[in-house]
């Protein structure tokens, strides 16, 4: 095994040590999560390898009051991914677009984000998240 190889199995074998997801940018395409994911809630879902995101979909404009990177990694993932797939692998009815809209400030909460501006991340997919959510396939 070279010296490239062997860096390489240690990152991979370190990554996601405190069950967060590890996220990489590239250029022109977004964030996109490296690896497979177990998400905490909901229990069972498994966000896969590849999962491109923009984080939270915050114009320009608001990000003095809430920028993308404001409401963890984890909310923002869980959230864009059971909005493109409504009903992932594994569960037996599909999401319904309320349910998941409240699984974004719950995680949020659990991870440290402060009420407002978790509410306000709420209010916002409530009020403008329709449009991607009927555009979206329901099956992972």
């Amino acid at each position: 095994m070279n010296r490239a190889e062997h860096i390489e199995r240690l990152s991979k074998d370190h990554l996601n040590l405190d069950g967060r997801p590890v996220l990489t940018y590239q250029v022109g395409e977004g964030w996109m999560l490296v690896q497979d994911w177990p998400a905490r809630e909901p229990a069972g879902l498994i966000i896969p390898a590849g999962m491109r995101l923009d984080l939270a979909s915050v114009p320009r404009l608001f990000w003095p009051l809430i920028a993308p990177f404001d409401l963890s990694l984890e909310a923002p993932l869980v959230h864009d991914f059971l909005y493109r797939f409504h009903q992932p692998a594994g569960f037996a009815r599909p999401f319904r677009r309320g349910q998941v809209d409240r699984l974004l400030r719950v995680i949020a909460k659990r991870e440290g984000v402060c009420c407002w501006r978790r509410s306000l991340a709420w209010l916002a997919v409530r009020v403008a998240g329709f449009w991607a959510w009927r555009v979206s396939p329901r099956l992972a």
